[in-house]
């Protein structure tokens, strides 16, 4: 059956759409702002132009990592392996390049690497109908597991000179990932807004039963999410390990979570059909704001992780209650 409501929406559901998108980003966009005027008042470094753009640098890679997380979260699945492959792409790309590959080629095989991780996770999760959130525990730990093979091997070595100058490219003083990042937001609210891809993929998130009546391929969207989730982790991981300079066994340790934090407060829910670029890039900003303001104020490492993990609780709380709401 040809999918024709989903290919022309109406203006009322056109309509309908856009409110709901704005309903889930304008509360997060007024924390980061409030959070961000705040801090300033309390703590004049905190509001130097240095300080901001580092936290933009941050976040642009964060963002370039949640680019496809945020979309299996819609579709009703979860990636939890995906600060493991963040932390995998970098160490692998490193390996290759001391068994005398070129940057390149090292490069374009551990996204490739990354891309196979997401494949099989969708593959595991629809085919076998395995649960997403343990199958991708344990993927998690078998890409720690091959990572740390890797770091150790990788002891005391620096990363080649063109692996270092992939995170400091700039565009007129600014860095190619921030431009990269900030364009990808602008792409990808667009598509969100008026594709027939991005509208199916909403739906086989909401209701798959429904999703298969329209003729939708639902299985397929999904193995798609996680390929892209897997392959913009590696992405990100990739620029990571470039600023880093040499193998971390640590990057990107927790990653996964603030992903979901983050996804979750833009407006994504756990249990799909919603979940946009932007509102998970708010979020990503808020909860920047947040640590970094609690690194002005010296505050320890224990209570900025112990924060990081009420927020995530109560984003989750919300989430289910709004969620009971609907139904």
């Amino acid at each position: 059956m040809k999918p024709l409501a989903l290919q022309n929406p109406s203006p009322a559901a056109r309509h309908h759409t856009l409110s709901a998108v704005d309903r889930q980003v304008v509360p997060i966009a007024l924390m980061v702002v409030a959070a961000t005027l705040l801090l300033g008042l309390a703590h004049p470094r905190f509001a130097q132009a240095g300080n901001l753009y580092a936290i933009l640098l941050d976040l642009s890679l964060q963002t370039l990592a949640v680019s496809g997380f945020v979309y299996v979260m819609a579709t009703g699945e979860i990636d939890l392996s995906a600060g493991a492959v963040y932390g995998f792409t970098g160490a692998f790309a490193g390996f290759l390049m001391q068994m005398d590959l070129s940057f390149g080629a090292a490069a374009l095989l551990s996204l490739g690497g990354a891309l196979l991780f997401g494949v099989v996770n969708g593959l595991l999760t629809v085919k076998l109908r395995l649960n997403s959130l343990m199958l991708t525990i344990g993927t998690m730990v078998l890409i720690r597991g091959l990572s740390g093979v890797l770091n150790t091997l990788l002891v005391g070595e620096t990363f080649s000179s063109q692996f270092r100058q992939l995170a400091r490219l700039q565009v007129g003083g600014v860095h190619l990932i921030v431009i990269v990042a900030l364009a990808m937001l602008v792409v990808f609210s667009v598509l969100e807004r008026r594709t027939a891809m991005f509208r199916r993929l909403y739906l086989a998130g909401e209701s798959a039963a429904t999703a298969v009546l329209y003729g939708l391929r639902v299985d397929r969207i999904k193995i798609a999410a996680f390929a892209c989730s897997a392959l913009a982790a590696g992405a990100a991981g990739l620029v990571a390990a470039s600023r880093v300079t040499h193998a971390d066994a640590q990057l990107g340790d927790g990653l996964e979570f603030t992903l979901v934090t983050a996804a979750v407060l833009g407006g994504a829910s756990l249990a799909g059909g919603k979940g946009t670029l932007a509102g998970a890039f708010l979020g990503l900003a808020f909860l920047s704001v947040v640590v970094n303001g609690m690194v002005a104020f010296d505050v320890e490492p224990a209570l900025q992780s112990l924060v990081v993990g009420v927020l995530l609780i109560v984003a989750v709380a919300l989430d289910r209650r709004l969620e009971m709401r609907r139904r």
